[in-house]
């Protein structure tokens, strides 16, 4: 079975009729450039599908990450399809020499299913189909508690202001949430690229109480979907109100744009009670979302490779007293 392995772009005039997400586009491949990384479309002329890979390379590794799962046209493959289509790309990847490791995927990138032999963890999102719904029809899918806070949201005088302009209040609201949350915080560059590359794809939006900035989100967006990919707040008493009101804005906004789906990006299948990441994915499911239950994987390519640089890079971490932070799958199949 063929594949066709597209970097000159040819095969991305099949994804402007707004059938494939954001990932499969020329705008974000011109995203990825800027971060010094590049957008492949792979095609299975057989199964007359594709996926977006991302192509990039460390000191020690070259990488291959998969960017969605594979679609066509019509959508998603069947489960048989898919599993084959991922079989042969591994398989491509091995015979070609295009890669060290394919990585563990962001995570807007689910599958339906896994290539044998692969590292692999359950996981999933929070859907929410928009269009051609109306609003009204959308927002009373919401709990009922948060219908209520969006409306005091509005009745406070929460303001909302969009674009590059707020970039800076995002980031510092951005900043502060992942530090507390012990997490990887991008440099502001990260974000002015997304708006240098694909400026109409975006969509930022910060909530302000009496000119302070106290909530905000960035999604990437085009007519498939909406992918809410950053959430921030501050510590303010009104930030909790602020947020839900942000996402029902943006829900409001996408609508308008024909926007078809709005996806809460990420959804852990394990057991989560009383860990923060319970509360998160509680806030995503009153949204009237369901829940879609998939998979995220990786695969090393050449294993005694990847083994060597990944003791490097312990030895590095721990001689600068940095603790090793796990991909999800890792932390998935360690609670296992």
């Amino acid at each position: 079975m063929e594949l066709i392995f597209d970097t000159s772009h040819d095969l991305f005039s099949k994804t402007l009729n707004g059938k494939y997400p954001i990932f499969f586009t020329s705008e974000y491949a011109k995203f990825l450039k800027l971060q010094n990384q590049s957008l492949a479309l792979v095609y299975n002329s057989e199964l007359e599908a594709m996926i977006p890979i991302k192509i990039w390379k460390s000191k020690l590794l070259r990488y291959i990450t998969c960017l969605y799962r594979p679609l066509c046209d019509k959508g998603n493959l069947s489960l048989k399809e898919e599993e084959l289509f991922l079989n042969v790309l591994v398989q491509f990847i091995k015979t070609k020499n295009l890669a060290d490791r394919i990585s563990a995927p962001e995570n807007f990138a689910l599958f339906q299913t896994v290539p044998k032999f692969s590292a692999h963890a359950a996981y999933g999102t929070y859907l929410l189909d928009l269009y051609p719904n109306d609003y009204s029809t959308i927002f009373s899918k919401f709990q009922a508690r948060y219908r209520s806070a969006i409306k005091n949201a509005e009745k406070n005088g929460i303001e909302i202001r969009y674009g590059k302009d707020c970039i800076h209040d995002f980031y510092q609201l951005h900043k502060e949430t992942m530090l507390r949350s012990n997490m990887h915080v991008h440099p502001i560059s990260y974000f002015e690229n997304y708006f240098s590359a694909m400026f109409e794809n975006c969509h930022l939006a910060v909530a302000y109480f009496r000119n302070e900035a106290i909530g905000a989100l960035f999604n990437l967006y085009n007519d498939y979907s909406s992918f809410y990919l950053y959430g921030c707040s501050s510590k303010s008493t009104f930030a909790s109100g602020a947020i839900k009101y942000l996402q029902a804005n943006a829900m409001q906004i996408m609508i308008d744009k024909k926007v078809r789906q709005y996806d809460f990006v990420g959804a852990r299948l394990s057991d989560v009670s009383g860990s923060k990441l319970q509360g998160i994915q509680d806030f995503k499911s009153r949204f009237g979302t369901r829940l879609e239950n998939a998979y995220i994987w990786k695969y090393d390519i050449h294993p005694l490779k990847c083994k060597m640089a990944d003791w490097m890079l312990y030895f590095k971490l721990k001689f600068l007293n940095i603790p090793k932070q796990h991909d999800i799958i890792d932390q998935e199949r360690i609670k296992c």
